[in-house]
């Protein structure tokens, strides 16, 4: 069985659009591999970094409120009793 997981997994490694995966199982010579190891531990690295940054970044929840007051216009409408008395008058 352990045969079976091993084809799958070289077959899959080779054939994978994951670049730097079919590179390392593929290359014929140990210093390649080991470039193509350090590239692929870099990005991984260096996305790992930019994921935790954007989540914390996100986590911190920074918001900002502005209240302002506009006092150019009046709160208060005074109308006129000259309207009411008409209603009674009639």
């Amino acid at each position: 069985m352990s045969k079976k997981v091993n084809e799958l997994t070289l077959d899959y490694c080779r054939n994978t659009t994951a670049h730097g995966i079919s590179h390392i199982v593929t290359s014929s010579h140990a210093v390649k591999k080991v470039g193509w190891i350090l590239i692929l531990c870099g990005v991984l690295g260096g996305s790992s970094y930019h994921i935790y940054a954007l989540i914390s970044s996100y986590l911190e929840y920074n918001y900002y409120t502005s209240v302002t007051l506009d006092t150019g216009k009046p709160l208060v409408v005074i109308i006129s009793n000259y309207i009411f008395k008409l209603f009674v008058s009639q």
